[in-house]
């Protein structure tokens, strides 16, 4: 799960799409997961230069410059709130935070964020952020256009895990999630229970590494009851 989303010093969202070849940053191919560095056996180029496959062979790279300032596609600003959220996170983040803590937030969140996915739109009014909600909706909605049948078994166990590519999606089931556990203990409970009621079985495939994270830290769930 990708945890920063913004710039918190220029207060803006991250650029996500390459504006050449329209590609997500660092997919390497349009059908490809997210990668750290896409095309990293391909030597030779700046570190701002596009990696995206664009032809029929695997060196026929995008290469356009995304440090470019006349390619960054301005959207909509986050709020306050938005960024204070980036800003919580990269402090979990800092050396010197608790290591357990940080742990068990960021377990606490992956946990929470895979239920949102699952059983989506139910938490959809729990943001005022309208523009992140629907950028959300936009990520879980291509996820659900793909049937389980065509997926490799490790997209299809990954489902509901799976990172959008957007960062205002990114940020808007961050933002859903961190709200879901600032609620008091009786209304995260009731919250919860009332998604999970809706939500695919614990055994079906699509929850990835959710119900282990469960078993490795106190939770949530364990502070609910």
């Amino acid at each position: 799960m990708g945890v920063v989303f913004l710039c918190a010093e220029h207060r803006i969202f991250l650029q996500d799409t390459c504006p050449a070849c329209e590609m997500p940053t660092h997919c390497g191919h349009p059908t490809s997961t997210l990668k750290l560095v896409a095309s990293a056996t391909i030597g030779g180029l700046h570190p701002a230069q596009c990696r995206n496959v664009v032809g029929a062979r695997a060196s026929d790279l995008c290469r356009d410059r995304m440090d470019d300032s006349g390619h960054i596609i301005h959207s909509a600003l986050p709020s306050t709130d938005v960024i204070r959220l980036q800003q919580h996170l990269l402090d979990l983040l800092l050396p010197s935070h608790d290591a357990a803590g940080a742990f068990t937030a960021f377990s606490d969140l992956q946990v929470v964020a895979a239920i949102v996915c699952a059983t989506w739109p139910a938490a959809a009014t729990v943001t005022p952020e309208n523009q992140l909600a629907s950028a959300l909706d936009d990520h879980i909605t291509e996820l659900g256009r793909v049937a389980p049948g065509t997926m490799t078994p490790i997209a299809r166990g990954n489902r509901w895990v799976t990172p959008p590519r957007s960062a205002v999606a990114t940020a808007g089931l961050l933002d859903i999630s961190s709200r879901l556990l600032s609620m008091p203990p009786e209304a995260l409970e009731q919250a919860l229970r009332l998604m999970l009621s809706t939500a695919p079985a614990a055994r079906a495939s699509g929850w990835g590494n959710t119900w282990r994270l469960l078993q490795a830290t106190v939770h949530v769930f364990c502070r609910t009851g």
